[in-house]
């Protein structure tokens, strides 16, 4: 990634550390580096006139290939390496903002409602207990979320709930909710809920809009099946509840819980889609759909939830309209990404080649957004407005670029940035 023109850092918003380091002096806000004593910094604003980003998102650094920085999409298309740390030499007094990888790596970028959230690696090592950075989105406002332990979060062991208020993540044997329900920064916004006993070990998971978290374990009797209540009371379930895969409900259904379930009967597979409805503070079964296709992964939108595999979907919340959808060109479906009145599917046709379609739930009509031969496309993301992204190798020049394309737009409307990352990159688009 050739970051040109950098944007000088400017520090318009208030800084909040949350007692996150000791002061260096009367007029200094800066926490003591524990790597380096000759030192010590403060976070500072480096995000020039925030409003005016079109996106952030991970890429590696020019200088240094195998640490993470990241980087923010202008409104004028250009790009900018984003650095957050002023640092004091404190035998000088002098003052240096440097990029976040040359004190340590960002890991991931989580979009949510009212917060965008910066996850470092080892981030005890540089300021204590701080592995996260929220910028408020209202304002772009800085701040420490501070922890009273250390934990590593991976990208597959995340779940968020349907109006992305909160966060739950699993760490190697403990698991912990984040509740950014307000745009109001809460000290307790993160709470440890449960921990791996020797007995069990929780691996699927799933919060609904209030912060109910739905758990399915497996310990040695049997497969265990939990509701953990906002208030953090635990309801257990009937085991035979475990499905494919647990989804909280779109808007307008976000308090109940969503799985796809399976019987196999002699060789012939039956799916259904089956709920737990919150009714007070207990959870009631039932059943949405009990005639599905040969499916195994949901997806939803607004509307709506659909159930799909690697060739057809159909909309499982609908009994009476049971129709089985195909892409027009699309052979093996690789994703299926919702907005909140379209379906965006990605896959390949049958030359192998890929390509992006989009299904209109109101006019039931199949568009093709990105023909099969531009690009050789890895991975997509979609927000709730329809606009799309994705990251993909150009057959032109077999050059790695970011794409970025609003809802309603042909392939001459794509905004395309080259960009050097050898691995996924995790795009955050703050519009």
């Amino acid at each position: 990634m050739k970051a040109k023109n950098i944007i000088p850092f400017l520090l318009p918003f208030t800084l909040l550390f949350n007692s996150c380091g000791k002061s260096a002096s009367k007029n200094s806000n800066s926490s003591e580096s524990n790597s380096n004593h000759n030192e010590q910094f403060k976070l500072v604003n480096a995000i020039h006139n925030f409003t005016q980003i079109k996106g952030m998102y991970l890429d590696e650094n020019k200088d240094l290939p195998d640490i993470k920085a990241i980087y923010t999409l202008n409104a004028d298309n250009s790009i900018s390496e984003l650095g957050i740390f002023e640092i004091t030499d404190v035998n000088t007094g002098k003052k240096v903002t440097k990029s976040s990888h040359e004190l340590y790596s960002p890991r991931y970028i989580f979009d949510t409602k009212y917060y965008i959230l910066l996850y470092f690696v080892n981030s005890h090592n540089m300021i204590k207990r701080c592995p996260f950075i929220t910028i408020r989105k209202s304002d772009a406002h800085l701040a420490c979320l501070e922890t009273k332990e250390d934990f590593s979060i991976y990208e597959d062991a995340i779940n968020f709930n349907s109006e992305k208020t909160f966060i739950v993540f699993r760490d190697s044997d403990k698991l912990y909710k984040l509740d950014l329900s307000t745009d109001q920064f809460e000290k307790n916004s993160l709470k440890r809920i449960i921990e791996k006993t020797s007995k069990e070990s929780v691996f699927e998971f799933q919060p609904n809009s209030l912060g109910d978290i739905i758990t399915y374990s497996r310990s040695g009797g049997g497969d265990l099946v939990k509701i953990i209540n906002h208030n953090d009371k635990i309801q257990p379930l009937n085991t035979n509840l475990h499905g494919y895969e647990y989804l909280d409900g779109p808007s307008g259904f976000g308090q109940n819980f969503y799985f796809l379930k399976y019987n196999n009967n002699f060789g012939i597979v039956h799916y259904k889609l089956e709920s737990l409805e919150k009714v007070g503070d207990s959870f009631n079964h039932k059943i949405i759909h009990s005639t599905l296709p040969e499916v195994n992964k949901l997806v939803k939108t607004k509307r709506s939830i659909f159930a799909y595999s690697e060739e057809i979907f159909i909309d499982a919340m609908n009994s009476n309209n049971s129709q089985t959808l195909k892409p027009v060109q699309i052979t093996k479906i690789a994703q299926i990404q919702g907005s909140s009145h379209a379906l965006f599917i990605l896959g390949t046709n049958t030359s192998g080649q890929t390509l992006i379609e989009k299904y209109d739930i109101n006019s039931k009509t199949f568009t093709t957004l990105i023909q099969p031969d531009k690009f050789s496309i890895t991975y997509m993301n979609v927000n709730d407005n329809g606009d799309l992204n994705f990251i993909a190798n150009r057959y032109a020049d077999n050059v790695q670029i970011f794409a970025l394309l609003k809802d309603g737009k042909n392939e001459s409307d794509l905004l395309i940035q080259k960009v050097t990352s050898k691995e996924k990159i995790n795009f955050v688009s703050l519009n």
